[in-house]
């Protein structure tokens, strides 16, 4: 219920799965406002590029038929809806 209210304060949203990030699943969110991650698993298991999603550092993404963004920063904030706390095996603090 929550996503939902905040999903309709904002223009521009999309969805991801961080569970599964594939070589073009980024696509969606280059114009977001808002990315919600629907059911997230216990595990996560391309942390690096959640690390990157979530600090706004710069990525590649990539998108079918158009020119690869090499230096894109994610501006947009980001729910992940779970049952339980996602772990990943990166121990760093």
């Amino acid at each position: 219920m929550f996503a939902k209210v905040v999903e309709q304060l904002h223009s521009n949203t999309a969805a991801i799965n961080l569970d599964s990030i594939g070589q073009y699943d980024l696509e969606g969110i280059v114009e977001s406002s808002l990315v919600v991650a629907d059911e997230v698993g216990r595990r996560i298991s391309n942390e690096q590029t959640v690390k990157k999603l979530v600090s706004g550092e710069p990525m590649q993404v990539n998108r079918k038929y158009l020119k690869v963004i090499k230096d894109f920063r994610n501006t947009a904030k980001i729910i992940a809806l779970s049952n339980h706390t996602p772990k990943g095996g990166d121990q760093t603090d």
